[in-house]
């Protein structure tokens, strides 16, 4: 990959700029004419060091790119797709490492599925206020074809992770674990916003793991309706896997809702809800918890 190109700079996007940074590892910063001016001007604290990127807006970029990293939220997904019209290679590969199982489908819609790489980012700890950023946990991308196969592609973007010093796992398996991903988020990220719950919290009240548990075995039927391999053993082992967490942490979508920030309810429970209606699969957990997250956001 000669030319990579990342859009969005939140705390996993700006986790992934200082690590191919830190690794002088070229990477360019596409954001829109506003941001342009203030970001490449003032710089962003990662960890206690300031960084200026390389910043390009989609008419001022002076090159194609061979890689796109999406890293926004998911809310701001569409706009993201908007900037990058005539700015890709013709054998361009997209990596989204959003949460969720579609973004890779909604990217598809408008560039071709064939180009994308599906992908996820886990085990990290990063958070953004303003604009300073900190973590401790680098985290790891899953990454693969979504038929399983080792390509050319996806061994390219792997030494390109290796020079960037990024820690990744290729994967043969990547729906799978994407929906492992995206269960744990139906049931923790979705149970803290509406409870308000620290990772401790969901630790110290069974009734708080039992609400968690509910929601997250609804996300196993509709996976298995779908054809993904999901299991019980997958989601017992997600629950115990939360004693792990420090006591004090947030969830994302907990984080957003104490700063009033609309969630990503939609790319979790809606897209859930909406799946299990095709399949005629019940998800009346979710269903509240998207009718509770919603009216939180109404009342900002």
């Amino acid at each position: 990959m000669n030319n990579t190109l990342l859009i969005g700079l939140g705390a996993i996007g700006s986790l992934v700029a200082s690590k191919f940074e830190d690794a002088g590892v070229d990477i360019d910063i596409l954001v829109d004419k506003k941001r342009y001016d203030t970001y490449s001007k003032m710089p962003i604290c990662i960890n206690e060091r300031e960084y200026i990127f390389n910043y390009v807006t989609n008419d001022n970029s002076a090159q194609k790119y061979d890689l796109i990293i999406i890293a926004t939220k998911y809310n701001s997904l569409s706009s993201a797709i908007s900037m990058l019209d005539g700015i890709m290679s013709d054998d361009c590969t997209i990596m989204s490492l959003l949460n969720g199982i579609d973004s890779e489908e909604i990217i598809g819609k408008k560039f071709g599925i064939e180009k994308c790489i599906y992908a996820f980012i886990t085990s990290t700890d990063a958070t953004r206020e303003g604009r300073k950023v900190w973590f401790v946990a680098d985290g790891k991308i899953y990454f693969g074809e979504k038929d399983g196969s080792t390509s050319e592609r996806v061994q390219k973007i792997a030494q390109l992770f290796d020079k960037a010093g990024i820690e990744y796992n290729l994967t043969s398996d990547i729906i799978t674990k994407q929906w492992k991903k995206f269960m744990v988020n139906i049931g923790m990220n979705q149970v803290s916003a509406v409870l308000n719950a620290t990772y401790g919290d969901f630790m110290k009240c069974p009734e708080i793991m039992d609400l968690t548990s509910d929601a997250m075995s609804e996300a196993i039927s509709v996976a298995q309706a779908v054809g993904v391999n999901l299991k019980d053993d997958d989601k017992i082992k997600a629950l115990n896997s939360f004693s792990l967490l420090s006591p004090a942490g947030k969830t994302s979508m907990l984080q957003d809702v104490q700063a009033k920030r609309i969630t990503e309810v939609n790319m979790l429970a809606k897209t859930l809800i909406n799946l299990g209606e095709i399949y005629n699969i019940a998800t009346p957990v979710n269903r509240v918890l998207y009718q509770q997250i919603k009216t939180i956001e109404s009342m900002y």
